[in-house]
């Protein structure tokens, strides 16, 4: 997602610490998976027959996906930084 590249960089460059840099890596992320989604609602698929996004699909892998992403945010606040 790019957030091996967004990280090391703001640790490195920027000086921010670890649990900073990670929340602001997925804040950046967002803004691009939105302007993606933003597209891709109105895209069709190449073949011509329906959209883009398999809204099926989605139904099926979001509730899991949210599920990780608490877990993995509880998981970063309790675990110190060198665990990370």
């Amino acid at each position: 997602g790019g957030g091996g590249f967004f990280v090391p960089l703001l640790v490195l460059i920027v000086g921010f610490d670890v649990h900073a840099s990670t929340a602001l890596s997925q804040a950046c992320l967002a803004g691009g998976s939105i302007t993606a989604t933003a597209y891709s609602v109105q895209a069709a698929h190449p073949s011509g027959k329906g959209p883009l996004i398999d809204w099926n699909l989605l139904v099926i892998t979001s509730p899991p996906l949210l599920l990780g992403s608490l877990c993995g945010s509880f998981l970063n606040k309790w675990i110190p930084d060198i665990g990370i």
